[in-house]
């Protein structure tokens, strides 16, 4: 069996190789002819400051933040230092009740 490949042979994928490398390329591509390298226009809004304060969240949020958390640290101390397993399950009801007076009054902005 011969190695030589023939006259109808053609090259796989992956298997030509180019005569000299591809040149490197800029990853942000380079402006059309006759634009300029930059927007005329500045942008609308200034980029927020590192150095600013975040904003302030509110209490209600803090709190409903922390009420999951709460009710069942004290769900297992009402539980066992207290031997209160049959009525301690009303403290997963807290959530509910402060996701509800922090949600009071907020309803126009759904």
């Amino acid at each position: 069996m011969s190695q030589d490949p023939g006259a109808d042979w053609t090259p796989h994928e992956g298997e030509e190789r180019p005569a000299t490398p591809p040149q490197p390329q800029r990853y942000e591509g380079t402006p059309a002819a006759g634009s300029p390298p930059y927007p005329a226009t500045p942008p609308a809004a200034p980029a927020p400051v590192p150095s600013s304060p975040p904003p302030a969240i509110p209490v209600s949020k803090r709190l409903a933040a922390v009420s999951g958390p709460l009710s069942l640290i004290l769900f297992f101390v009402c539980g066992f230092a207290f031997n209160g397993w049959a009525w301690a399950w009303i403290v997963f009801l807290l959530p509910g009740v402060v996701f509800a007076w922090a949600r009071a009054g907020h309803d126009h902005d759904r």
